[in-house]
């Protein structure tokens, strides 16, 4: 799990996306691999433009592994829907949580895949 960022963390990353951007005083940031497989802090605001543009070059890049853990195009297709839907109207939600809310919805997760599912639907967008 990853710890969440400090309150001190979380000012200075808002105070650096003010000045780069002239946003107002509270600017939203998301933690996110939405540029490879490492996680970065985004504005909120940037996430979605960035995952459309990026998302499918990944998506094309992780197409043999994805293969080499079972996951076709059609489950991996049936895995976002079941995260659309989780996470509609719900808070933030750990990786953890995630995958149990997952599972209520009927998609099991192998615990030695967790991480590379979850991130890959951070890779696609559906709006």
């Amino acid at each position: 799990m990853t710890r969440p960022l400090s309150a001190g963390a979380l000012r200075g990353l808002r105070l650096r996306a003010q000045r780069l951007a002239g946003t107002p005083a509270r600017t939203v940031v998301v933690r996110t691999w939405a540029l490879r497989g490492t996680l970065h802090v985004l504005a909120a605001a940037d996430v979605r433009w960035m995952v459309r543009l990026l998302g499918p070059v990944f998506v094309k890049a992780g197409r043999r592994r994805r293969g080499q853990l079972g996951l076709d195009d059609a489950t991996c297709e049936r895995a976002l829907a079941a995260i659309e839907k989780v996470l509609t109207g719900s808070r933030p939600l750990t990786r953890a949580e995630l995958i149990e809310r997952l599972a209520d919805e009927g998609m099991r997760i192998d615990p030695g895949r967790r991480r590379r599912r979850t991130c890959s639907a951070t890779r696609r967008t559906r709006a």
